[in-house]
């Protein structure tokens, strides 16, 4: 159970992290729309 350390130490950058990645998911979403719109 070594990963529970991490996560004390990584939570604050895990949660920008996460964030980050549900911008860029989100993001990613809305021009794959777009672009299967167009078509």
């Amino acid at each position: 159970m070594k990963e529970t350390h991490m996560f004390g130490v990584m939570d604050t950058g895990a949660k920008i992290a996460i964030a980050m990645v549900a911008a860029v998911l989100i993001t990613l979403v809305i021009v794959v729309g777009r672009w299967l719109t167009r078509r």
